[in-house]
């Protein structure tokens, strides 16, 4: 399933984790959206609980992981570990659809490009016809990021996850916050891309930090941004990333707003690339 809608699931603490993916599956989402640690418990057999209740709901699941750990790089050894229990628990379950890291970065922000370039290849090596697609939240998306990596491009899985809440700050930097929102630097963003979008994720803010708000609680225009997906025929999963905790939502209410996210989305953008 290439089209579907997950939701991260672990910026929702009520509950174990088994209830919530429960919930996420009662709710109506194709796929659940597991951080790194749980990942990794899940796929070493750490929490049959999760695994049963995943099996049971037919939900697809992408693992969002990272490079990092506090201000350091994770050993390549430490990555490639748990990579390869993700592919073992696919190989018996088929449930994994994609593998996602946030970057490895220096204190001052610069990425880490060649840590993540030689990790990367021998994770890509790996999940090599397997069906699951691997990548890096928003990198490389320049020219220049991807000169450093280029001999990544040549894994047809290889690919980004775009977050759009993060764009909309970086076109906000450069557009201002009080202008209507930036449709054809939008649209310039994604034509420059040089890689296959494996993954979005969906959330709002209001220009100046990463509130993780509902879709329509910010300054991005989500309809607007639906619509540039259709036209340049993007196809890829999309995972609804409200953090209820940082938006003055009780869990209850951002369980609604998830709701609403979802169902915006399977029209504007879902309902349109069908």
């Amino acid at each position: 399933m290439q089209n579907g809608i997950g939701l991260a699931i672990w910026n929702f603490t009520q509950g174990t984790l088994s209830q919530r993916i429960l919930h996420c599956a009662e709710e109506g989402f194709d796929f659940v959206s597991l951080i790194g640690q749980d990942a990794a418990s899940l796929c070493r057999g750490e929490c049959q609980d999760v695994e049963d209740i995943i099996l049971q709901t037919s939900l697809g699941v992408t693992i969002h992981a990272s490079m990092m750990s506090g201000f350091d790089p994770i050993p390549p050894e430490s990555l490639l570990e748990d990579f390869n229990a993700f592919l073992a628990w696919h190989g018996r379950t088929s449930r994994l659809a994609c593998i996602h890291y946030d970057p490895a970065r220096t204190r001052n922000g610069a990425y880490l490009s060649s840590h993540m370039r030689n990790v990367l290849k021998e994770m890509l090596a790996c999940a090599a016809r397997t069906g699951v697609k691997v990548g890096v939240e928003d990198w490389p998306v320049t020219q220049d990021q991807l000169a450093a990596c280029e001999d990544l491009a040549q894994f047809e899985h290889f690919g980004l996850l775009i977050d759009l809440g993060h764009l909309n700050i970086r076109l906000r930097r450069q557009h201002g916050l009080d202008v209507p929102f930036p449709v054809e630097a939008a649209q310039d963003f994604f034509r420059r891309l040089s890689l296959p979008v494996n993954e979005l994720h969906i959330h709002n803010n209001n220009g100046e930090r990463d509130q993780h708000a509902p879709l329509f609680k910010g300054t991005a225009d989500m309809s607007a941004l639906a619509e540039i997906l259709v036209q340049m025929r993007i196809r890829c999963l999309s995972t609804i990333e409200i953090v209820p905790a940082w938006c003055g939502l009780d869990n209850e209410q951002g369980w609604q707003e998830a709701r609403k996210a979802a169902e915006f989305w399977r029209q504007a953008y879902l309902a349109a690339i069908s």
